[in-house]
């Protein structure tokens, strides 16, 4: 029996649908691809990774940097991530929070950002900036107790100090708490933890094993930077 006139469009909207299941199938292929012969590459050619960048944001003025201690590790070492927001302006300089974060799971310390408006992140093998897999991002801080410190709530603005890194908090809560503090952090980290069941069973502590690994850093005004480090 042959088509009917009611059953064409149903024929062609399966070839659309088959076609751009091939052609996502394929994109992440070739993805996949890319991102481990960037990895093979940086094995290869260590010498070439840097452990500098920084962007300076149109909009708030600010100049958000990532950087590391090193860029190539011998087994065992630690690797140190400093974030960081400074005012490029020569005036004082109050930014609006955003919360336009660019990628989940970003960190100051065992207690999350806290009152920082940045953080960072640490993933297995090569990663790209536009693609950061969660499955991919290691657990930076294991199991315990942590003294965290005063967060506040309702953060609405952090103003800067003149060409500083030092910046009041202001919060949007009554009476209106604030503070002055330098808005940088860092993390000194030679593995991470893992657990077989999430929440249920024991983590494990593994060191950085021999490979490349993928350091992140971003904002909540939407800045994203990259850094990979090697251990060998």
């Amino acid at each position: 029996m042959g088509l009917t006139l009611n059953d064409r469009p149903r024929v062609v909207f399966a070839a659309f649908a088959l076609g751009i299941v091939a052609t996502l199938t394929v994109s992440l292929i070739s993805l996949t691809l890319i991102q481990a012969g960037l990895g093979s590459y940086l094995l290869a050619n260590r010498d070439s990774l840097v452990n500098y960048t920084s962007v300076v944001n149109d909009s708030s003025k600010l100049r958000f940097t990532l950087s590391m201690n090193s860029s190539t590790l011998s087994t065992g070492q630690a690797v140190e991530m400093r974030v960081s927001e400074q005012n490029t302006l020569s005036l004082t300089n109050t930014v609006p929070s955003a919360h336009n974060w660019p990628a989940t799971g970003l960190t100051a310390g065992p207690c999350g950002v806290m009152n920082y408006p940045m953080g960072f992140a640490i993933y297995q093998g090569y990663q790209l900036q536009n693609n950061l897999p969660s499955a991919d991002r290691l657990a930076l801080y294991g199991p315990g107790f942590y003294f965290c410190p005063f967060i506040l709530f309702g953060i609405n603005s952090y103003t800067f100090a003149p060409g500083s890194v030092s910046a009041t908090i202001n919060a949007g809560s009554s009476p209106n708490p604030s503070f002055t503090i330098p808005i940088q952090s860092q993390g000194t980290f030679n593995g991470y933890w893992s657990s077989s069941i999430p929440y249920l069973s024991t983590p494990t502590f593994h060191s950085f094993s021999p490979g490349v690994y993928t350091v992140v850093g971003g904002d909540e005004w939407g800045d994203l930077l990259v850094l990979h480090f090697v251990v060998s």
